[in-house]
């Protein structure tokens, strides 16, 4: 809510780089924002367990204004789940929810150089859909900038 400027809070249909977006017209903005040269480098490693991945990054900042304000996150994401609502405007209706964050650990902000190194363990949920992947992204405290997002697709890892 304090990040987008807003006076209630909600859920966004639509974020785009950390702010809510209108979703007609997306596709140019998308575009936009890809064209973007990144701000952010990073590294992802994981070791997938069977009931946990454990997760190293290595990331940085060039610019280190935008180093100060910026911390990396990094979530555990997965498709191929369901939900029957059993109340509200979509009772009775089965809902498909794909990229779904089963778990956000923020690693942490940036040293004075704008180097950051860490690692997790990220338990891997029980009920488990399809396509699990590993997300990290640098994002802007100040404004909600993400300055670099990147996917690790886990479903080929042992």
């Amino acid at each position: 809510m304090r990040a987008n400027g807003a006076t209630f809070v909600y859920t966004p249909q639509v974020l785009l780089q950390g702010h809510a977006f209108a979703w007609r017209g997306a596709d140019g903005a998308i575009d936009a924002a890809a064209r973007q040269p990144a701000r952010a480098t990073i590294a992802l490693d994981a070791d997938v367990r069977p009931h946990e991945v454990i997760v190293s990054v290595d990331a940085g900042v060039p610019d280190r204004a935008l180093s100060r304000d910026a911390r990396l996150f990094v979530a555990y994401v997965d498709s191929g789940l369901g939900s029957d609502v059993k109340g509200g405007e979509n009772r009775g209706v089965h809902l498909a929810h794909d990229h779904v964050a089963r778990t956000l650990r923020e690693a942490g902000g940036f040293d004075a150089m704008g180097r950051l190194r860490a690692s997790a363990t990220l338990a891997r949920p029980h009920e488990e859909g399809t396509h699990p992947t590993l997300v990290a992204f640098v994002q802007r405290t100040a404004n909600g900038d993400v300055l670099q997002a990147l996917a690790l697709p886990l479903d080929r890892c042992p």
